[in-house]
């Protein structure tokens, strides 16, 4: 079975490409939500079924679907801190499923805290269940070289590895550009984000994933602010203090400190 992890609902807008092709190829997979997404007053229930929308278009059941964040109160905004119940909820739900062969998670980039702690629980997934190599991270959002709270959009960043990119046909192009307006409770965040994302689908027109490493978790995700500090959601130094705990607590850590 192949694992996505995905912070939130509507992250799922990167990865449409690789879950279509799952669906076409009958590949077993499952989507697991590791935040309830009700940050700022957004309303779960709705974001939820936003996704579900998104995701049936493209042949996704709803079976398929996991809110586990939700299920589990995990807050959004807050999952660096939320580490121990959100890995020992990932884990029931893996226990009680066929073998993980694959894990596709956001990159490690700093855009949003979320995205770089579900980065690091699906860095252990893969560990435990011994697929590091056929796992793979996507990038959503960083401010790398941007003053501010600028960022760039589906931008992988150079040290996280060797990008792999396949091709999106004109059709499907354009219809995730129609799938994206779906994400009306997010009206104010897809403001900023889908102007990058038409560019991208019209000018690139690929999805690029990149490998994965435990190593590359030891270095910042780029120089200078990370997005997630420059908007006053976290420290960088007190995520790292939360990523050094839960990795020590499951024999994780390698001999150097986070």
């Amino acid at each position: 079975m192949r694992l996505y992890l995905l912070p939130h609902q509507d992250d799922e807008f990167a990865l449409l490409k690789s879950i279509s092709d799952d669906v076409f190829a009958d590949r077993d997979f499952a989507l697991l939500y590791l935040t309830d997404g009700a940050y700022g007053g957004s309303v779960s229930e709705i974001r939820n079924r936003e996704s579900l929308t998104v995701l049936e278009s493209v042949g996704v059941s709803a079976e398929q679907v996991h809110f586990i964040g939700l299920d589990y109160r995990l807050q959004d905004g807050s999952l660096h801190s939320q580490f121990k119940l959100a890995w020992q909820t990932i884990l029931t739900f893996t226990e009680s499923h066929s073998c993980i062969d694959s894990v596709y998670m956001p990159a490690w980039e700093g855009g949003h805290q979320d995205h770089d702690a579900a980065h690091i629980l699906g860095l252990c997934i893969a560990e435990k269940y011994s697929c590091l190599a056929e796992s793979r991270q996507i990038a959503l959002y960083h401010g790398q070289g941007l003053p501010w709270v600028f960022y760039k959009v589906l931008s992988p960043l150079v040290p996280n590895g060797k990008t792999i990119n396949t091709r999106i046909p004109w059709a499907q192009r354009l219809q995730f550009l129609r799938l994206f307006l779906c994400y009306r409770s997010q009206l104010k965040t897809w403001l900023g984000l889908y102007p990058f994302v038409f560019i991208n689908m019209i000018f690139h027109g690929m999805e690029s994933v990149q490998p994965v490493s435990f190593k590359r978790i030891y270095q910042s995700p780029h120089h200078g602010k990370l997005l997630y500090e420059s908007r006053g959601h976290c420290l960088e130094q007190d995520f790292r203090a939360h990523v050094q705990k839960f990795l020590r607590e499951n024999h994780l850590l390698l001999d150097e400190d986070i």
